[in-house]
């Protein structure tokens, strides 16, 4: 298992994780806090640690729950093919498990691909939904980027090329260049990940493509658009927005894809104004918390 990026520019996470046995796999996830449920989904090549900011900043008010996609992290890496689909199923089931009733589903690049699918797919599990540069279907540009570090993974330093490529594309080159050793970070990071999980991961989301049923998600939806997306663009984010009924938009500038690192703040403050308008925190809130405390024999285990 690769450790948590939070020795350079994530934040730390402030709870533990726990492995959650569900039907087909067995999910590594925090949860944090009490009250009315927020889900933060990470995108390809991260895991829940991406979230820790966001977790301290609405465990607060919130109960706060992330955790690792398939082929992520601390989660199972069965055989594939994976499937975005196949990753809704197990977020689905996770968010019964730990949540108890619908959240709030924070879904960032591939887990924007997730977040759409459950709400399409499992409305029994989401009220509200905020995506973060990610697409309705999978880009031109992003599946572009994505065939090429698919590539470069088959060289013999295919790892450490993937992970230069993917820093590239994901990080704005402003910030590249003011923070070269947190970039050095990343790329150790990714190298030192499930390399076939990974792979299988880009794979799913090359293949993604929901646009001919967006338009059955009837919750209120935020998209939030990150100007300098080199990855997800901004015209791709601004079709989603128009096939999803009602669906606000906040665009943010200075940061390229990896807007929960680069413009950490005014994205959390974009959640803030969304939460006060459709999803507020209420001291009288009766939901079902389920803190999945692992006991003796239990088949939840403390990393």
């Amino acid at each position: 298992m690769v450790a948590p990026l939070t020795r350079s520019f994530v934040k730390p996470c402030p709870a533990v994780p726990r492995r959650h046995a569900l039907d087909s796999i067995t999910m590594n996830a925090v949860h944090a806090g009490a009250g009315r449920p927020i889900v933060f989904i990470h995108g390809i090549g991260w895991d829940h640690s991406l979230w820790g900011g966001a977790i301290a900043h609405f465990s607060d008010r919130y109960l706060t729950i992330a955790g690792d996609i398939c082929g992520h992290g601390a989660t199972d890496k069965p055989e594939g093919p994976y499937s975005v689909d196949g990753f809704a199923q197990q977020w689905a089931e996770l968010i019964r498990k730990l949540a108890g009733e619908k959240a709030l589903v924070v879904g960032f690049s591939l887990g924007g691909m997730i977040a759409q699918t459950l709400a399409v797919d499992h409305p029994d599990v989401v009220g509200a939904l905020i995506l973060a540069n990610t697409s309705c279907r999978s880009p031109s540009v992003g599946k572009a980027h994505m065939q090429e570090r698919l590539a470069a993974m088959q060289d013999d330093n295919g790892p450490a090329a993937a992970a230069r490529l993917a820093a590239q594309s994901v990080f704005s080159a402003s910030w590249r260049d003011a923070n070269p050793d947190k970039i050095a970070d990343f790329v150790d990071w990714r190298v030192a990940q499930d390399q076939r999980g990974l792979g299988e991961a880009m794979k799913a989301a090359s293949r993604f493509d929901l646009a001919d049923r967006v338009s059955a998600i009837d919750v209120p939806t935020l998209v939030v658009t990150a100007l300098g997306d080199k990855l997800m663009l901004p015209s791709d984010q601004a079709i989603m927005r128009s096939l999803i009924p009602g669906a606000e938009y906040v665009e943010i500038d200075n940061s390229g894809h990896m807007l929960p690192i680069e413009q950490a703040d005014l994205f959390e403050a974009a959640i803030d104004a969304f939460l006060a308008r459709y999803w507020p925190a209420s001291e009288t809130h009766n939901s079902t918390t389920r803190e999945d405390v692992p006991t003796k024999g239990s088949k939840e285990e403390s990393l």
